[in-house]
């Protein structure tokens, strides 16, 4: 599993907080810190997804949950113009 790179500035601003409040004030008010980090670790996680075997139609969800809508988007909800709409359920 690959971290997306755009939460390496969130993950490792939190390890050097922790990391000067560890040095600073003892390493007790480091813990909020890594569990902080750890967080942000779970939160930028880029899974490799496959999508169903055999299925042609499938769509793959770029997110953990389930794909509700792919498809046209409602005219009333979007701008003037062609736009695709792609709606993500996620039960967390």
């Amino acid at each position: 599993m690959r971290l997306d790179t755009a939460g390496y500035p969130f993950i490792g601003g939190a390890l050097a907080i922790g990391l000067i409040a560890g040095v600073a004030a003892g390493w007790l008010w480091a813990i909020p810190f890594g569990v902080l980090s750890l967080f942000f670790a779970f939160f930028f996680r880029d899974p490799d997804r496959t999508p169903p075997a055999g299925d042609d139609d499938a769509v793959l969800s770029p997110a953990d949950g389930r794909v509700m809508i792919a498809g046209p988007a409602q005219p009333d909800a979007t701008p003037p113009g062609t736009w695709q709409q792609v709606t993500i359920f996620s039960p967390r």
